[in-house]
This record gives C-alpha cells, sequence and structure tokens, in this order.
C-alpha cells in the first residue's frame, strides 16, 4: 500500500513507511523461515529504490544486508544427491555444467535470480567505495547466479560478459594474470554454445582477442621488471640496505611471470618455484613485530597450496602449514578471522587424507572449534560446522 502509494505520488515519505512497516514485521513475533526469507528480499528491493532516490549507502548497505538474510538453509537430503548423480538434474543444460566448480561458501543459498540481483548491488557499491570485497563478492554471487542459467538463457550471454568484465577489474585492482586467464574462460563458453550465425559471437571472440593482448603486453613487461630487478640485486652486496626491498619486490613479480602461462608447463612451474624462494627470503629481513610479516607469510601458503595442486608433493602442504599457522599466531586475537582458522583445518584434513597422520586429524578439529568460537550466530557456515 505505501509503496503503490510512492509509485503513484513520489513522496519519500511512502516509501520509508512501507520500509519501516517490514522492519516491524521483522522485529515481531518470530515467523516460518519462508516468510522471513521472503521479508527480507522485499526489504531489500525497497532500500534499493529508496538508494536510488537519495544515493544514500547506507540504503545499499541495508538493501545488501538483507538479500544477504534471505539465503535459504540449504536442507540435508541424502536422496537429493542420488538424483544428481543420476543425472536427474538436466546435465549439459546449464551454465553451471560449463563454467566450471564454483567453492560452495556455507550452507545459505539464494536462487540464480537472486544471487545474480546480489552481485549488481555489490557491484554497485564497489563503484561506490572502491572496496575489493566488494567486487570479490559480486563476482561470487554472478558466478552462483550464472551457474543456474539455461545454456538457452536470453541472459546467458551478458551475464558471462558482465562476469569476465568484473574479473578484468580484479586484474586492474592486483596485477595477477590468473583473472585474465579466467576473464578469457568466460568469454570462450559463448563461443562453443552459440550458434555460427549469433551477433553475440563475434563480440565475444574479439573480447578473447582483446584479453590475450593484455596478457602478451603485460607477461612482456613483468619478464623485462624480473631482468631489470635481478640485475640490481647483483650489483648490491648483503649489507647494503636497499636489497631487502629488492628482494620482496621479487617474489610478486616471479608469481606474475607463473600466471602468465598455463600452471601446467614445467617452465612456468619454474616461475612458482622462484616465487616462493624469494617470498621465504623476503621474511628474513622482517621481524616478528613487523606488521607485515603476517601478509607475507598468508602469501607464502598461498604460493605453497598452488604448487602442492599442480605437484601433489606433501611437503607443500607442511609448508603451507607452518606459514599459514605462523600468520595466524602473529596476528593480535581480535584480527584473527574464522577463515584463517577454516583453512588451517582444510590444510590439516589435506595432510590426513594424503598420510593418514591422526594428530592431522585432531589439529584439524581444534582449528574448526576456534573457527566456532568468532562465527557469527547468523554466519550460515556455522551450520556447516555444528
Amino acid at each position: 500500500m505505501f509503496e503503490q502509494k510512492f509509485d503513484r505520488e513520489g513522496q519519500i515519505d511512502d516509501l520509508n513507511n512501507a520500509i519501516t512497516a517490514y522492519e516491524a514485521y521483522l522485529k515481531s513475533t518470530p515467523s516460518p523461515i519462508v516468510d522471513k526469507t521472503s521479508c527480507h528480499r522485499e526489504l531489500a528491493r525497497l532500500y534499493e529504490r529508496r538508494f536510488d532516490w537519495g544515493n544514500q549507502i547506507r540504503d545499499l548497505d541495508s538493501a545488501i544486508t538483507n538479500y544477504e538474510a534471505s539465503r535459504v538453509i540449504r536442507p540435508f537430503l541424502p536422496w537429493l544427491n542420488w538424483f544428481n548423480w543420476l543425472g536427474w538434474h538436466d546435465r549439459g543444460n546449464k551454465i553451471g555444467d560449463h563454467i566450471g566448480a564454483i567453492e560452495n561458501e556455507g550452507a545459505g543459498v539464494l536462487s540464480s535470480a537472486d544471487s545474480l540481483k546480489l552481485a549488481s548491488l555489490y557491484e554497485r557499491r564497489f563503484a561506490w567505495e572502491d572496496r575489493i570485497s566488494d567486487l570479490d563478492n559480486a563476482i561470487k554471487n554472478l558466478k552462483a547466479g550464472i551457474k543456474g542459467l539455461s545454456i538457452h538463457d536470453a541472459q546467458m550471454s551478458n551475464s558471462l560478459s558482465k562476469l569476465a568484465r568484473l574479473q578484468e577489474q580484479q586484474f586492474d585492482w592486483d596485477g595477477r594474470l590468473r583473472h585474465i586467464h579466467d576473464a578469457i574462460a568466460m568469454h570462450e563458453i559463448p563461443l562453443k554454445l552459440l550458434s555460427h550465425d549469433d551477433p553475440n559471437k563475434s563480440y565475444h571472440l574479439l573480447e578473447v582477442e582483446r584479453l590475450h593482448k593484455r596478457k602478451v603486453d603485460w607477461g612482456n613487461y613483468i619478464v623485462d621488471a624480473i631482468t631489470k630487478k635481478k640485475a640490481s640485486l647483483e650489483l648490491l652486496s648483503n649489507f647494503e640496505s636497499e636489497r631487502p626491498d629488492y628482494v620482496r619486490e621479487l617474489a610478486p613479480l616471479h608469481q606474475q611471470r607463473f600466471d602468465w602461462g598455463d600452471n601446467e608447463w614445467a617452465y612456468d612451474i619454474f616461475h612458482l618455484d622462484n616465487a616462493i624462494t624469494s617470498q621465504n627470503a623476503s621474511l628474513k629481513f622482517l621481524s616478528n613485530s613487523d606488521p607485515e610479516k603476517p601478509t607475507y607469510l598468508f602469501e607464502l601458503a598461498r604460493l605453497y597450496k598452488r604448487r602442492f595442486h599442480l605437484k601433489s608433493h606433501l611437503i607443500d602442504i607442511g609448508g603451507a602449514i607452518k606459514s599459514q599457522k605462523a600468520a595466524v599466531d602473529l596476528l593480535p586475537g581480535f584480527n584473527q578471522e574464522p577463515n584463517h582458522f577454516l583453512d588451517l583445518a582444510r590444510l590439516y584434513m589435506q595432510r590426513f587424507e594424503r598420510a593418514g597422520l591422526f594428530h592431522d586429524l585432531s589439529y584439524a578439529v581444534s582449528n574448526q572449534e576456534k573457527a566456532l568460537k568468532i562465527l557469527q550466530d547468523e554466519d550460515p557456515r556455522k551450520v556447516d560446522l555444528l
């Protein structure tokens, strides 16, 4: 009623009253989860309308918060998995069958349409506040939404183009070429699926060519930078004050050189090895009181994990565990996040599955318990861990 009046007369007070009514309903006697889900979704829509009217960022924040709160808790239905294994889910006709696996972010799920909507809200907030976490969340939700689209859906081509554009923005933010690889892969999906005479096909082909050129240009720059940095290091003695800075700058350059090519190439693995060596060398110049040290250790853990996925050597899981644990131990308690402990738990479980050491299983459980203590009650990951 209030919203209809706002549509007719354009008075913001009516939209405010509609929002107030929904907020009051949420605070009233607890209702079934379906009702609350619907209410949160309506509130999110109203807050977005008010943001469009007044450009107040707090309304965009509230729209996102309510869409996140509308996630339905997925029930545990073992028989559903059997239907999936038997091909009941119409295998091959969803974009998710072509886009690859996407990590499940807890037990809360949204419909494809709601995920696409939430992605657009995060993208809008990123445009306003330039926070990389919003860009990451936009991509995560856009992927989830796209996975539910049919290959014949009219949104398919545009949604994949949008995802590729956001991934290219990630590259603009941190310079990691894997984002360009991801963007190229998104444009290659419609190239495989669209008919030969589809007008969108030429656009995707041009985008693939453009992104490949960006990859080559950036790669040439990285190769030149590594060469110059190594030449500078050779001119410095171990005692010169500038040397630590040069050593620390080499590690990310080697990472980007590794990202330039296909990760399966032995030559590229050589660059990942160099990145790990450089990152370890960088740590020698950082004291435990240096606030940057945890960041370097987390990055080293990430590099060890990447090499483990490529080489499957247990020594890399050990390096990842050692680095991740050292980083967490250096952080003040208030800076420790659930993901720090959940990542550690996954690493211990991976080593347990490979080596069968029961103390790793114990460490995995211990770190999950630490994550549980700092997870908010409404966080859907808490349901998975309990």
